[in-house]
């Protein structure tokens, strides 16, 4: 990168990764054994020496590694101990990080010779502040040769006696706890390991260190990613979009309404913004960006605007196939390549014009990405009518099974019998990956391409017909939208008020002249009356009054013309007018077959009684739209997807060798090889359309793919993320949405806060880049043209407001405390289900740092009780801001059922902290607070802000519970507003 201000916000981000990085995997497993003997004490697990041979025997196949975590530490205990000492922070952590760090990965060969040896920068970081050395904790400039020299010390210390392995390892891991400043640390022999390892080893450092390097290398600035970091805005204004009459108005013309449609319920329309969010995202607004961002509170169809985002995108794609003679005609060979001795595969690549479709699903959340892996191919998500009518067929679903698109290999890599499609497939981790390539590769794609009954020359027709009728149903509502639009009632009120105005008018001026008429002829009268002055005897000589009478009557003549001028003026007015009513009386007995047929058919109009509604009615209505425009944008979708498998299948030798580039990317060896495989990927993304994957594997799926090299992503959860995951996704996208709400859980940042204000400080860059609270959204929001200022004046991005998740009283607190009561209610609410919610009043004495085993007796009684009402548990989910009420509960909730209803699997899935459960929803939801009067600190950080509570609140569907001690926790910030909203049951 050349702008300098963007390598100092990497750098910082680079650094603030690698030290939040170093700790053990979750699934390395104890070795132990006493160190101060020669040899271990024989165990039922083994020694470790057995342990050797036995990996030796099962790896005559496999090349394996081992590692081994030497000097562990608990990483909270040495942050808090730093933090006191160095940046004065005596902040108290609520939830304390029950991560373990690691000073060394030890990774030794199948003889368990050494390798080599990992250092992470998080230990090295952690020493050098203890040592007070903060320059070189801040920039390591001598930690290559640090870790270069305890290499060094740990090979001679393994390699020197390999008979004895055991005390090889004490002394190895006596040297690295001296080195890290641990010395005094209990169990020094216990080692966790990972053993036999015939995959790539875990991630040793951060996730995303590898990313941010490779684009602080880069040669040229990318424009996407300096949009993302705020330093290349766009030049156009900022585009508002919430309220803005015009600009919707336009945007959401018949016209602008996508081809394809997610083939859902024709009843069930996008609410208006969520349309406005579609269309700018399928690049119907007046400005084109490569940065969308879309902010849309919990339940109010984020997912639901993906499907149709993602259908139309596949039907554009599909009108540039239709256009094609042959299928092999959208292809261009490349070269071959030699991936296998004597093996040689043609490369193709797309042409131009079917170029950019291709969609990559990402987030740190890994349900979020697991649930569009699933719910996009499944069947019960191909509705044609809602539930109510199930009894009737379903067309879009039988034709989307009679197509079968992959289904079979589907249900194999989803693991389920529900697929109509290989639609989306989760990728990312080599584990992901593994399990696709074990059902997609050479012979299987060769046999399953092979294999199809459909021609190419029908399904064109077919699509092109399905076309066609899209495009005539948008003709005829533009038609009939068009003449309502010019009989405006509206118009024709206003036209005879302006009548009205002008018939007093007149009335107004006829009487002056008539006033000034009278005048006149008074003045007259009086002139001729009026005496002259004798002069001799027959004269008589006229005086100045009577000059004086005669230029008055000639003024009031002069009023008289000018008022008759305007008299005539406003009566030519007035005949405009008149005209106009008749005209609009005309065009409007005209229109009214036609409105009674868009009144039948539930057509809105964009016209002034649509601006006059309720913002509640207008952001739950979509003019321009009608279900049977609806259903042919659907069956758009569903022939485009019938033309995309004969496509593939009539082009089974692009599209094998393109997965087989992707499987085998480690062979490409070449630099002209890497066009190779990414020309190949978006082949690949013709079989499946959607593919995902967590930010966390981003590096590792695209290790060899450049800047600009995928299609579209999407960063599902952004509020979620922060920033510095998303640069390796951001640099290789051609167009990047974010989609998220911020006002729901933020990042899960370990590192101290006052760390991370240092950090920005030594590289001279914007706080705002480092605090926990930034995210993917809030940054890409700032570098996003379509949005709305708050009324703190910040930028988001598009807003979503139609809420259809929770019931009340749930969608009240969430609205007041997150939403400035912008959230439209679009769920109706039973009375019976607002009763059933409470405030469930229950303290006690913390017994844990927030623990109250009281809230668990209190918990259970109403999970009782709600069972027996016939509610299953499991659409129950209880949650705590703290961790330790998590244990609590995980550990006293079953001894309080006693019946075996609470099983382990069960505590797992259903009992967490409120980051486990963000992208969630439950029938039921008990809020767990816990804390008592010695921990109210606690409580204090818990309601600091409205994130945690709007989370916790907003996965009830039905019913919602917060079990705490009512009289103190009632007048804190937003519990104020649940107290007010939930009935108080005392405990």
């Amino acid at each position: 990168m050349k702008n300098k201000q963007a390598n100092q916000i990497l750098r910082a981000w680079d650094l603030a990764e690698k030290i939040s990085g170093g700790e053990l995997d979750k699934k390395a497993k104890w070795f132990s054994g006493d160190i101060r003997k020669t040899a271990y004490q024989k165990r039922e697990s083994g020694t470790i020496n057995e342990k050797i041979s036995q990996n030796n025997q099962s790896s005559d196949q496999h090349v394996t590694i081992s590692l081994l975590y030497l000097g562990a530490y608990k990483k909270q205990d040495l942050r808090d101990s730093i933090q006191n000492i160095r940046f004065r922070d005596t902040e108290m952590v609520q939830n304390r990080d029950p991560a373990k760090g690691y000073s060394v990965a030890l990774i030794v060969n199948s003889d368990w010779s050494f390798q080599k040896i990992e250092v992470p920068y998080a230990a090295y970081f952690y020493l050098k502040l203890r040592q007070e050395n903060i320059e070189e904790a801040m920039h390591g400039q001598q930690y290559d040769d640090f870790k270069s020299q305890l290499s060094q010390q740990l090979e001679e210390v393994i390699d020197r006696k390999r008979a004895d392995l055991a005390e090889c390892l004490a002394l190895a891991n006596q040297i690295v706890l001296k080195t890290f400043k641990l010395a005094g640390t209990r169990n020094v022999g216990q080692f966790r390991g990972l053993f036999q390892i015939q995959d790539e080893p875990p991630m040793l450092n951060s996730f995303y260190t590898e990313d941010i390097e490779r684009v602080l290398q880069a040669s040229a600035d990318d424009s996407l990613l300096l949009k993302y970091l705020g330093l290349n805005p766009d030049v156009a204004t900022k585009q508002e979009v919430d309220q803005n009459r015009d600009f919707i108005s336009k945007l959401l013309d018949v016209e602008n309404l996508p081809d394809g449609r997610w083939p859902g319920p024709e009843k069930y329309f996008q609410s208006l913004m969520q349309q406005v969010a579609v269309n700018v995202i399928r690049d119907k607004g007046p400005i084109k960006t490569d940065l969308k961002t879309v902010n849309g509170p919990p339940g109010t169809g984020k997912t639901t605007l993906l499907q149709d985002v993602f259908a139309d995108t596949i039907v554009q794609q599909a009108k540039v196939m239709a256009q094609l003679e042959k299928p092999m005609d959208g292809f261009r060979r490349i070269k071959p390549i030699e991936l296998f001795s004597n093996c040689k595969y043609n490369a193709y690549e797309l042409i131009p014009a079917l170029q950019g479709y291709g969609i990559v699903v990402t987030s740190n959340n890994n349900s979020a990405v697991a649930n569009i892996s699933k719910e996009f191919p499944s069947r019960n998500k191909i509705r044609q009518y809602p539930n109510e009518n199930r009894e009737k067929q379903d067309e879009y679903r039988t034709q989307l099974e009679e197509i079968d698109y992959f289904s079979d290999l589907a249900n194999r890599i989803l693991e389920t019998a529900d697929s109509w499609g290989m639609f989306a497939v989760p990728m990312g981790s080599k584990a992901n990956q593994r399990k696709v390539f074990k059902h997609i590769n050479h012979g299987v794609l060769k046999k399953q391409l092979s294999v199809y009954s459909d021609s190419w020359a029908d399904a064109r027709q077919n699509f092109n017909t399905a076309l066609e009728a899209v495009h005539q149903e948008k003709a005829r509502l533009h038609r009939m939208i068009s003449i309502v639009e010019r009989a405006n009632p509206s118009v024709v009120d206003q036209a005879y008020l302006e009548l009205k105005v002008v018939d007093e008018g007149i009335e107004v001026l006829n009487q002056e002249i008539a006033n000034l008429t009278q005048k006149i002829e008074n003045t007259r009268h009086r002139l001729v009356t009026l005496p002259k002055k004798r002069f001799l005897i027959f004269w008589q000589h006229e005086t100045p009054t009577h000059d004086s009478l005669r230029f008055h009557i000639s003024n009031l003549n002069k009023k008289i013309e000018g008022l008759n001028e305007r008299v005539a003026d406003r009566r030519k007015e007035r005949r405009h007018v008149v005209h106009l009513i008749a005209q609009q009386e005309k065009i409007i007995r005209e229109v009214e077959p036609i409105q009674k047929q868009l009144k039948k058919e539930g057509i809105v109009v964009f016209n002034d009684d649509f601006w006059r509604q309720t913002n509640e009615k207008r952001q739950q209505a979509l003019p321009n739209n009608s279900r049977v425009l609806q259903n042919k944008r659907a069956r758009l979708f569903i022939a485009a997807m019938r033309l995309r498998k004969v496509f593939i299948c009539e082009a089974r030798v692009p599209i094998s060798n393109a997965w087989e580039f992707f499987a085998h990317q480690d062979k490409l060896v070449f630099a002209e090889d890497t066009l190779a495989l990414t020309a190949g990927f978006q082949i690949m993304q013709l079989l499946i359309p959607v593919m995902s994957t967590t930010l966390a594997s981003v590096g590792r799926m695209f290790a060899n793919f450049g800047e600009n090299t995928i299609d579209n992503v999407y960063i599902d959860e952004s509020g979620q993320a922060t920033p510095a995951s998303a640069v390796g996704i951001a640099w290789r996208a051609k167009h990047l949405v974010a989609i998220g709400d911020p006002a729901q859980i933020e990042p899960v940042v370990t590192t101290n806060e006052a760390t991370l204000r240092t950090i920005a400080r030594d590289f001279k860059v914007s706080e705002q880049y480092l605090l926990p609270t930034t995210s993917v959204q809030q940054l890409a929001d700032q570098g996003s043209i379509y949005g709305m200022h708050r009324s703190n004046h910040t930028w988001v991005g598009i807003p979503l407001w139609v809420h259809r998740r929770c019931d009340s009283p749930m969608f009240e607190i969430a609205n007041e405390i997150s939403y400035e009561n912008k959230m439209v209610q679009g769920k109706p609410t039973k009375l019976s289900q607002v009763e059933r919610s409470r405030w469930i009043n229950s303290k006690g004495k913390a017994t844990n740092q927030q623990f109250v085993p009281e809230n668990v007796t209190a918990l259970a009684r109403i999970m009782k009780k709600r069972r027996d009402e016939g509610k299953s548990l499991d659409q129950m989910f209880v949650i705590s801001p703290f961790r330790a009420v998590v244990n609590g509960i995980t550990n006293k909730l079953p001894k309080e059922f006693n019946d075996g209803a609470i099983s382990k699997k069960w505590l797992q899935e259903h009992v967490g902290t409120v980051h486990r459960f963000q992208g969630k929803e439950a029938d039921v939801v008990f809020l767990i607070i816990g804390t008592d009067q010695d921990t109210d600190g606690g409580a204090d950080w818990a309601f600091s802000k409205p994130n945690l509570l709007n989370v916790a609140v907003t996965r009830a569907r039905h019913d919602f519970y917060l079990i705490g001690d009512y009289h103190r926790l009632k007048s804190k910030p937003y519990a104020e507003v649940a107290a007010r909203e939930l009935p108080l049951l005392d405990n």
